[in-house]
């Protein structure tokens, strides 16, 4: 899911991919319409565009299924057109009008990135069937932020939902079969911190199809 880095960090860096450069117009749009470096799940071509990539592992490179990393290059979703149009028809008011932090905007956000594992999802199953095998989605996310901008606390989950990422939602409606948690600060040796923060994860697990496991 990365991005662009601006500036390239090393010589031989090559970028994300033609798509995102030949499509300006898909990219993440800030409050105030500036581009971000990096593709926006609101467009229903980026959708289309992951799903072609997703397709091709698993048909023909035989894949056990998809593994995104969602650690890098957040926020997946921000105040592109198709955003706040359908924000305008579902409330009666403008996203730009609100709080960045309105959870109706945060919750409104994140519907299509989860629209893109609920197609992923699909895409398996399809394929999966025609293979005589259930092909695994495996979803990497971080357990705490890595920004330094203060947020308002707004429960459990509240740094994946800043970033239009619905943890709750997929596991609930069966889109994670592995949820791998990217546990970046471990703290003490005997891992007491990385088991505290594993077991929100685990409880929201607990009887659900989901396995939870450890990225150290």
């Amino acid at each position: 899911m990365i991005g662009e880095q601006l500036p390239p960090n090393h010589i031989d860096y090559t970028g994300p991919g033609d798509f995102q450069q030949q499509h300006p117009e898909y990219r993440c749009l800030s409050p105030e319409g500036h581009r971000t470096r990096h593709l926006s799940q609101a467009f229903a071509a980026v959708r289309v565009r992951y799903l072609e990539l997703f397709r091709e592992w698993v048909e023909q490179y035989q894949a056990d299924g998809v593994c995104i990393v969602f650690c890098r290059c957040w926020p997946y979703v921000l105040f592109e057109r198709p955003v706040v149009d359908s924000f305008l028809q579902a409330y009666g008011v403008a996203m730009g009008d609100l709080d960045y932090f309105d959870e109706r905007v945060l919750a409104h956000r994140a519907t299509f990135l989860t629209q893109l594992l609920r197609e992923t999802r699909q895409m398996l199953d399809e394929a999966g069937r025609q293979q005589g095998r259930h092909l695994r989605t495996s979803y990497v996310i971080p357990a705490e932020d890595y920004g330094s901008t203060p947020v308002p606390d707004l429960g459990l989950f509240t740094h994946l939902k800043i970033h239009a990422m619905d943890v709750e939602t997929w596991v609930h409606d069966g889109l994670v079969d592995d949820l791998v948690v990217h546990v970046q600060d471990v703290g003490d040796p005997a891992g007491n911190k990385a088991t505290g923060t594993l077991r929100t994860y685990v409880e929201l697990a607990q009887h659900t199809k989901t396995q939870v496991h450890a990225d150290l």
